[in-house]
């Protein structure tokens, strides 16, 4: 298990995650940071806030970024 940490982007506002959370791989970072985007999303649509370039960057415990999920491209339209 490694800790990956999924910080918040919002343009130059960084929300960073310092505790961080155990997860298998890289892989399954990226699933929670697309399921959390997604809770996030649904949030700021209630509310009627504008959703424009905030994304989760997902972190490995060396501080590279490993991974990038921009909250809107978690929005499917069938």
């Amino acid at each position: 298990m490694s800790i990956f940490y999924l910080h918040i982007r919002d343009g130059e506002l960084l929300l960073a995650d310092v505790e961080g959370q155990e997860f298998p791989d890289v892989e399954a970072a990226h699933a929670e940071a697309v399921r959390s985007a997604r809770e996030m999303l649904a949030e700021k649509v209630k509310l009627g806030e504008i959703v424009d370039g905030q994304e989760i960057e997902i972190v490995d415990e060396a501080g590279d970024v490993v991974g990038l999920v921009p909250l809107k491209e978690t929005f499917r339209v069938a």
